[in-house]
């Protein structure tokens, strides 16, 4: 959440802004299966646009269970870019372009019925929006979307930080990849054209403006007159150098109005797809039903459940019962073998574009030198987890030695060198090279500070504390002192704060390349662990802007072989996607590029 990474409806991609590292985090919750802490807070916020008034929509209820809660209608923004709200998402925010189940992008001709690249020099991109195409309280969906779109994910207007030391985006923005490099959006055929120009060329250009949010709420909730004020507000803090009251009143009410904390708020519930939310009850379910202003086909059933079940063990028992129909739990051996052994259950176990790693702290001062992230990688037992995790679930698994391409693509590079096995003579040596002396604990020292380290993970996950638990294991005769730092609030607190040593997790996202500047480049607003190097944020301006797909690749392996030399991060393997369905269930297929199996939900139905 995240991993580059997928399926058959363009609503509701994360396709510019970033990877998805919630996706890719662990079983995603720690909330009770059926019932919130301090009692239920519901939200019924579709009102009558929330019917489906199409006779070959089934009336049936198809329930699906999440691992993770839902917490925002907008997923562009650092806080809520996370697979719970991918899975909401997915068939209510539209999207010009979508991963189909081959991995490729695919453009939604029902939302843009035409995306012209017309120019590379300077590099313009036309979208002819379909003239139909409505939010769900009827009005227009076109231009002044794209604006805010653009303006919200530019990075353009700043504020100082909390600690006053720097300068960040006044919108909370997960990434301003790609963004950054428009010079203006332009709108004509009442708003349904919509010109863009770029002052700096970028080749992942079909990435951008997904998951768009309705610039008529935005407006109303900041206090304006009408959507125009936005464009008006932004274009006199430009003049201006510094933004005006109107346009942080819009900053803060996109980054934090579409929140669903504790409730949903119905002013700014949502559609532009073919599904609405009709009812969010926290700590337990999320109720989607058809919306009946949607312009395209009509989904084949009529209302789908996301059920909260935020232990992936006791996901197996809910489907055998039919308490759900659908379950995408994060795999482990003996789950994976509770749902073959089950009758009446379909198995679908792929891999995708998703990957775990290990990410270091760089504002811990042991961590911040490299001899100490070297001998980390060199007692990290990765084949051992491989062996001993994942073979059980993938029997072809291997270690992974990219962050950027996958086995299973050609351009794939094992660039981990000297680090691609465990040597734990050689870390203890590396460590003493630099001055490390090994305490009478058996643990490492220098200055006075011991090489003791906790490791950041989601809870519960049974597979990842397996992973923390072999780690400290191996890592204990190289002098480390590791212990597990279970944590739910990982993706929401951890890790944006920067209040970790080491971090556990996995990157899910696409094929797309530009987007990991955000992980990557200086600044990047998922670089957690503030790794920099200016030859990595050199390349990514090549990476960013070059259309030749070789040259994308070939790039994107020198980027790669960067953060080795550095040792920034240490991926471990590719993640083995898990999706079980019950066989009275049609429509269900696997996508390996999207963080969430109901981007086709529209298809599902019972036989």
């Amino acid at each position: 959440m995240t991993t580059k990474k997928r399926a058959v409806s363009a609503l509701g991609l994360v396709l510019g802004v970033g990877l998805l590292a919630a996706a890719c985090g662990d079983s995603k919750s720690n909330s009770s299966n059926t019932t919130a802490a301090g009692g239920a807070t519901t939200s019924s916020a579709a009102g009558g646009s929330a019917t489906t008034g199409n006779t070959t929509t089934s009336n049936k209820t198809i329930t699906e269970s999440v691992e993770q809660e839902f917490s925002s209608l907008n997923i562009n923004t650092s806080a809520d870019i996370s697979t719970a709200n991918a899975y909401v998402l997915a068939r209510i925010a539209p999207s010009p372009f979508f991963f189909n189940d081959k991995g490729d992008l695919e453009q939604d001709k029902n939302f843009a019925t035409k995306v012209d690249l017309t120019s590379t020099s300077p590099q313009v991109v036309t979208y002819t929006i379909n003239d139909k195409a409505v939010w769900n309280d009827g009005t227009p969906i076109g231009f002044d979307d794209f604006y805010l779109g653009w303006i919200a994910n530019n990075g353009v207007m700043t504020k100082k930080s909390d600690d006053g030391k720097s300068d960040v985006p006044i919108f909370d923005t997960a990434g301003t990849t790609g963004f950054e490099n428009i010079s203006k959006v332009e709108g004509s055929n009442g708003g349904k054209t919509i010109t863009v120009t770029f002052a700096k060329p970028y080749g992942d250009w079909k990435g951008l403006f997904s998951n768009i949010v309705p610039a008529s709420i935005v407006a109303k909730g900041a206090g304006l007159p009408n959507t125009g004020a936005i464009q008006t507000a932004y274009e006199a803090s430009v003049a201006a150098k510094a933004p005006t009251p109107e346009l942080t009143k819009v900053a803060n009410f996109w980054s934090t109005g579409f929140k669903a904390d504790p409730a949903l708020k119905p002013e700014v519930n949502f559609s532009g797809g073919d599904y609405i939310i009709k009812d969010f009850v926290k700590g337990q379910s999320l109720t989607e039903v058809v919306n009946d202003k949607y312009w395209g086909p009509k989904p084949k059933t009529g209302t789908v459940v996301l059920r909260l079940i935020g232990d992936a063990t006791a996901e197996p028992q809910a489907l055998q019962n039919n308490e759900v129909q659908i379950i995408n739990p994060q795999p482990n051996p003996d789950l994976l073998q509770q749902l073959k052994g089950m009758s009446g259950v379909k198995v679908i176990q792929e891999g995708g574009f998703t990957f775990e790693h290990f990410d270091f702290n760089f504002a811990n001062p042991l961590l911040a030198d490299i001899a100490v992230r070297q001998a980390f990688a060199l007692c990290l037992p990765r084949q051992e987890i491989v062996d001993k995790l994942i073979k059980p679930l993938n029997d072809g698994a291997v270690v992974m030695g990219n962050r950027f391409l996958f086995p299973f693509q050609s351009q794939y590079k094992d660039q981990a060198g000297d680090f691609a096995k465990q040597d734990i003579a050689k870390a203890k040596s590396t460590l003493e090279a630099a001055g490390y002396t090994l305490g009478s604990d058996g643990v490492y020292a220098k200055n006075g500070k011991k090489l003791a380290f906790k490791i950041v993970r989601k809870d519960p996950n049974p597979r990842r504390q397996q992973e923390v638990q072999l780690t400290a294991a191996a890592c204990k005769p190289a002098g480390f002192a590791l212990s597990d730092d279970p944590d739910p609030d990982i993706f929401t607190k951890r890790l944006p704060a920067g209040t970790y040593d080491i971090a556990l997790f996995a990157w899910q996202g696409s094929s797309l390349q530009g987007t990991q500047q955000s992980i990557y480049g200086t600044g990047g607003q998922q670089n957690y662990g503030k790794w920099s190097n200016k030859d990595a944020d050199a390349l990514f301006v090549t990476l960013g802007s070059e259309f030749d797909q070789t040259k994308v690749y070939d790039t994107a392996n020198q980027i790669d072989a960067l953060v080795w030399k550095d040792m920034a991060t240490i991926p471990v393997f590719q993640f083995p996607d898990l999706v079980a369905y019950s066989d009275k269930l049609d429509g269900v297929t696997y996508n390996p590029t999207q963080a969430t199996i109901n981007i086709n939900q529209q298809k599902w139905t019972f036989k």
